[in-house]
């Protein structure tokens, strides 16, 4: 990272790049050498030919729905650095710490083991409540424990109650049952999985060079299940950030003169520069919208003091109740500036949940009549919509000992009915409330008849990563009964679903070596019969593949 922002320190031939910790004296960041240690980064990995201009790439308003969309619609940073110029572990250590220990890269297969203090500890040892909600491990290896929990010492004497799984965040948030901080960890992007298990994994934590598709959906996700609860949501807050910029061009240059870590062997790089900028978003209905933040906190003593990842617990245990000398989180967390400031609509919180379509009124509430909408509990069809010969066909199936396997029929009175659900104990997890058009949802059977064996089934994918059928599984199937539904035609974000609305369905948990992408939900043959299976890349890609209408019973 100093030859991306710095360059090479000698100028001869061939160049060679100085330390990678403390620059030398007189050394000026010029951002000019971000193509040249990709390209020397992949020399050294591999012999095939790779295009250099994909760390200059960018894309338009449209390809980053629905980032730019909510940057437009509350507040963005355009000076929040990472904190410090190096991967990811040390930088989430700062966040979680405010400080790495002393580490300056990546530990063995991605792991450190950090053993100071964490936020966590501080807020319960506050009276605070927290969760870690996570999706995959890395490595993504069903039974092993999340990211965080495993590079973190001081986590491991709190209980599974403290990390519970992505879908349980959706379900608390729309319950309005969510803690005073929650973290989230996404599934992570690995190009090449080194253990062999996997070719790769695609995540959607949008990290090069990854699809950045899943990730934004994700975000959609996770914004549609907090305006659910419109109550919980006027006070709440939603900050999205990266750990580290990802090799990705920029052209301002990091600060160099912050609050040096003191953490760390003296000899070593002293933490007194950040890395730099990430794109930083506060998603609050007590956010004005349009608004743009930047630290006002003024230089002093020779030191700056611009946003980095130690303003997140410094702001969060400061609404915690806690002064900074009682952080307890090293120096940069006791001197970093906080954000609460940006809140300016805290005692008149916006009441707008929906935003319109990319070039259209973002934040123009046009929500649907009632009657229109879908609701949690509702009974619905599934009509297959993307063209073809099985267009207009419905989700039906046959009962075996071993579980009810899912086809297509064309008669409605054969078809299966539906309600969604977020969790996997019936009503207890219907809300009285509309399902929005992105968000995780389950699809539960509804039947009448209590003595159907089907009846409390979930749509799901087999537990074997090679499978590609979907079948009703029973309740104990949490997480592979997951589905990521949006409009087939992403435009609009948290409004709520109408009858007659295109859909799809995708996939996110353990893919298999076949897989790459999130796997939509489509119709497959096998002879002359068709069921429901899930598809590959390409049908992730292709817009008219996997479309469903929800219908009306």
């Amino acid at each position: 990272m100093s030859r991306q922002i710095y360059g090479p320190w000698d100028l001869g031939f061939p160049p060679v790049v100085g330390p990678s910790g403390n620059a030398p004296p007189g050394a000026k960041p010029t951002m000019e050498s971000f193509a040249s240690d990709y390209q020397n980064a992949v020399a050294a990995s591999r012999s095939t030919h790779t295009d250099v201009s994909r760390v200059m790439e960018t894309g338009t308003y449209a390809d980053t729905w629905p980032f730019g969309l909510l940057a437009h619609a509350y507040a963005v940073s355009d000076a929040w650095y990472g904190a410090t110029p190096t991967q990811t572990n040390p930088n989430r250590a700062f966040m979680a710490c405010g400080t790495s220990q002393g580490w300056t890269d990546n530990g063995s297969k991605g792991f450190n083991s950090f053993t100071a203090p964490t936020i966590w500890n501080r807020l319960h040892h506050a009276g605070k409540t927290w969760k870690i909600y996570w999706e995959n491990t890395f490595l993504p290896q069903v039974g092993k424990k999340p990211w965080t929990r495993e590079c973190f010492t001081q986590l491991s004497s709190f209980g599974d109650e403290y990390f519970p799984h992505i879908g349980a965040f959706h379900r608390d948030a729309k319950l309005g049952r969510l803690p005073f901080f929650s973290f989230i960890e996404p599934s992570w992007t690995l190009e090449d999985y080194f253990d062999g298990d996997l070719e790769g994994f695609q995540g959607n934590d949008v990290h090069p060079p990854g699809d950045v598709r899943p990730g934004l959906q994700f975000l959609a996700a996770i914004f549609s299940s907090l305006v659910s609860n419109q109550e919980a949501w006027a006070k709440t807050l939603l900050l999205v950030t990266f750990d580290e910029h990802g090799g990705t061009f920029d052209h301002v240059a990091p600060p160099d003169n912050v609050t040096s870590d003191t953490n760390h062997p003296p000899d070593k790089f002293q933490f007194n520069r950040v890395g730099p900028r990430v794109p930083t978003l506060l998603i609050s209905p007590m956010v004005e919208a349009g608004t743009v933040f930047r630290s006002t906190q003024p230089s002093s003593g020779g030191r700056s003091f611009p946003y980095d990842h130690t303003s997140i617990p410094a702001t969060v245990l400061k609404l915690a109740g806690l002064s900074p000398d009682e952080y307890g989180l090293f120096d940069r967390t006791k001197v970093a500036p906080t954000f609460e400031g940006v809140l300016t609509r805290a005692s008149d919180p916006r009441t707008d949940t929906s935003h319109g379509t990319p070039g259209g009124d973002e934040c123009e509430e046009t929500q649907a009549a009632a009657s229109d909408l879908v609701n949690y509990g509702d009974a619905f069809r599934l009509r297959y919509a993307s063209p073809g010969p099985l267009r207009g066909r419905f989700v039906s199936g046959n009962s075996y000992d071993d579980g009810s396997y899912l086809w297509l029929s064309s008669s409605p009175q054969s078809a299966f009915a539906f309600r969604f659900t977020v969790g996997y104990s019936g009503k207890s997890h219907v809300p009285k409330t509309f399902v929005r058009t992105t968000g995780l949802v389950y699809l539960q059977i509804y039947d009448s008849s209590p003595s159907d064996s089907r009846n409390s089934g979930y749509i799901r994918v087999p537990d074997s990563v090679f499978d590609d059928y979907c079948e009703l599984g029973k309740d104990d199937a949490w997480w592979y009964s997951q589905w990521y539904i949006s409009l087939a035609d992403r435009e609009r974000l948290g409004w709520g679903l109408t009858w007659g609305a295109e859909v799809t369905l995708e996939y996110h948990a353990l893919n298999s070596k076949k897989h790459w992408l999130p796997r939509k939900m489509i119709t497959r043959e096998s002879g002359s019969t068709y069921y429901v299976g899930v598809g590959a890349d390409a049908d992730f890609a292709n817009a008219s593949a996997g479309r469903w209408t929800i219908e009306r019973v």
